[in-house]
């Protein structure tokens, strides 16, 4: 797992970012810091840190640290956001964009990749599972139902990513470069990687599905 870090969205941002221009407009403040680092020539790693308020009947009784890592890919205009929470992902994602003055669009991956599956398409990693809620624990994702996708026909797998999409959790994917790297998307379109995964096989991924949406 990514520094402890579960989940992570992808956007595109609608204006050019230079590495410049992005640590000139991310200042640290008492209560808030940014720090940066170079993952390769196309990505630049933005980590922000701040103080969260905890706050009973107006008065603030505690602080509590949050982290969110991001990572900019400057030559393209897409950012990729990792959090552990919806709340933290948003949060940054404001911060970030009234700092810089951009805009960013979230990428709808499970949309454009369940158009391409029904239309028997291709995509940069096959389907091997799907993890349906548990109808006696709807609410427990560690009771959710994991089923190989071998176990079912194409009109059964049509019919969770369509009539029974509100009982979709999560899809496994084997993609299909080196190493034979999983991975998990959810119908938000929040991905995420087994804590074995390595730095440079979500950068492989990753590449893969920027290419995609091209």
């Amino acid at each position: 797992m990514y520094l402890g870090i579960k989940d992570c969205i992808i956007c595109e941002i609608d204006k050019d970012l230079s590495v410049d221009k992005i640590k000139k407009g991310l200042s640290s403040t008492t209560f808030e810091v940014f720090n940066f680092k170079v993952i390769d020539s196309d990505i630049l790693e933005v980590e922000y840190k701040w103080l969260d308020s905890i706050k009973i009947k107006d008065k603030i009784v505690s602080r509590k640290q949050k982290t969110v890592k991001s990572w900019i890919y400057h030559k393209i205009n897409h950012i990729i956001v990792f959090a552990n929470s919806e709340s933290d992902v948003n949060f940054f994602k404001i911060k970030i964009q009234n700092s810089l003055h951009v805009i960013f669009k979230d990428i709808n991956i499970f949309e454009k990749w369940k158009k391409d599956y029904l239309n028997k398409g291709l995509w940069i990693a096959d389907l091997t599972n799907i993890q349906i809620k548990n109808n006696i624990i709807p609410y427990d994702d560690e009771e959710m139902i994991n089923i190989s996708i071998h176990h079912l026909d194409f009109k059964e797998i049509n019919a969770y990513l369509t009539k029974r999409l509100d009982s979709l959790v999560s899809l496994t994917f084997k993609y299909n470069g080196s190493n034979n790297i999983t991975f998990y998307l959810d119908p938000k379109s929040i991905i995420s990687f087994p804590d074995t995964i390595r730095l440079n096989e979500m950068i492989e991924v990753f590449d893969e599905v920027l290419n995609d949406q091209k």
